[in-house]
């Protein structure tokens, strides 16, 4: 809940799109485990489209007004869009790195 000094909602993102890329996300990723049994271009694709939205959410205000809700500010969620970009970054490199193994 939103408290007095501060007017932001409590979960910035809006429902549909979150609902969507959840979708798409689990859609990439059983799609492989059920294809081959193991992570390959659906997980890397998933990983891809997670590293795209957090990295268009920091530098693309259009983008950032579709996803987020009224009144939300970037500096909120920075910190959070930077360690996920990270964190996908690392996991797609390392899985298209033993791609090629």
């Amino acid at each position: 809940m939103a408290n007095q000094n501060n007017p932001q909602p409590d979960f910035p993102f809006k429902p549909f799109p979150l609902i969507m890329g959840l979708i798409a996300w689990n859609i990439l990723f059983i799609f492989d485990i059920f294809t081959s049994g193991m992570l390959g271009p659906g997980a890397m694709l998933a990983l891809s489209l997670l590293l795209l939205s957090s990295i268009l959410l920091l530098i693309s205000s259009d983008f950032r007004k579709s996803i987020l809700k009224e009144g939300v500010e970037l500096e909120r969620i920075k910190k959070s869009l930077y360690l996920t970009s990270a964190i996908a970054g690392t996991i797609l490199a390392v899985l298209i790195y033993m791609s090629f193994k």
